[in-house]
């Protein structure tokens, strides 16, 4: 993403935990190929402070579980009239609003997440990356949802690619990364195990298992609609992100090169477990039972998943109370 903005004419400091990949990323730079190639040399922070001080845009772009920990950084240190933008928001936004909603509100901030990822990237070791596609149509929902239309015009020269959403439970909920990931990981879970080289959608997805992802698919678009959400399907999502279109979830998926070329997991630590599960087949399941949906095939996920783990999930992942559920569906604040 650095890569990305500084190739725009955008200047970009970077923050991380991690010291030594910070002296590496300020002494040589980012090399990256694919969509762009060469090398750029944006500034690294370890201190957040400084990080963040003169930052018109702050983009969070962690794993879902590091979204509470980096907010919680950033109270009072927030620049005035600055916007925060969550990438992959996976209920970022709602995290992010429990803790800095009222500096926001004083601050003439805007908070916003994505429905996804917008760009499909890979790296190896700190300094090389690979940015493989930018994807056509990635949903931007803000806290208050009235927000939105103005930060999708402020950013949309260097993301054309954002369009906005009803609210920030429709962009968490239309994630197609949770319902795609974490069944064909269960019924996976030996391969990667193994640590055995394959194609996550080219040799792990079959035809049966993504039926089973296409009925769990159902299931979450009946909590989304019983959330007053709108929900769009897996198969809409990704003919949404893609110029080619298909229609049934296995060919948009086996016609994809992009989709085929990724390997799949070789860890039980992965975030297709670690992150998809808690932040984002977790709190479907919360929801459909607040709600009173119908949900058997999200619910034996989790089960499997306990069971193999020998760990409770459900005591995992964002805290989704009334009350933020009722903030993220306000127009205004």
């Amino acid at each position: 993403m650095a890569c990305y903005l500084m190739s725009h004419g955008h200047e970009v400091v970077m923050w991380d935990r991690n010291v030594e990949k910070v002296r590496q990323i300020n002494e040589h730079g980012i090399k990256i190929s694919g969509v762009i190639s060469g090398r750029y040399y944006p500034t690294a922070q370890f201190c957040i402070d400084k990080a963040v001080s003169t930052a018109s845009y702050i983009l969070i772009m962690t794993t879902s579980s590091g979204h509470l920990p980096v907010c919680k950084l950033l109270v009072g240190k927030l620049p005035l009239y600055s916007r925060i933008l969550i990438f992959n928001g996976n209920w970022g936004a709602l995290e992010c609003y429990n803790v800095l909603g009222k500096e926001c509100r004083e601050k003439g901030i805007f908070l916003g997440e994505t429905s996804g990822m917008p760009i499909l990237s890979d790296s190896n070791e700190v300094g090389q990356c690979v940015l493989t596609k930018v994807k056509n149509v990635v949903a931007l929902a803000t806290i208050p949802s009235s927000d939105a239309a103005a930060m999708i015009r402020e950013i949309s020269a260097v993301f054309p690619f954002l369009v906005p959403a009803q609210n920030v439970i429709e962009t968490s909920i239309n994630n197609t990364n949770p319902i795609l990931h974490v069944p064909i990981s269960l019924f996976n879970i030996s391969r990667i195990e193994n640590g055995e080289n394959y194609s996550f959608y080219g040799d792990a997805a079959s035809r049966i298992i993504l039926q089973y992802v296409e009925k769990a698919d159902q299931e979450r678009l009946m909590i989304a609609e019983k959330a007053g959400a709108h929900g769009e399907s897996a198969l809409e999502i990704l003919n949404g992100f893609w110029p080619d279109q298909y229609e049934n979830l296995y060919d948009a998926i086996k016609n994809n090169q992009t989709y085929i070329a990724g390997k799949g997991p070789v860890s039980l630590t992965y975030r297709y477990i670690t992150e998809d599960i808690p932040y984002g087949i977790v709190p479907l399941v919360h929801l459909s039972r607040r709600l009173n949906v119908s949900a058997p095939r999200l619910e034996a996920l989790i089960t499997m998943y306990n069971l193999l783990f020998d760990k409770d999930f459900l005591t995992s992942g964002p805290e989704l109370t009334d009350a933020s559920l009722q903030v993220a569906m306000k127009k205004s604040t």
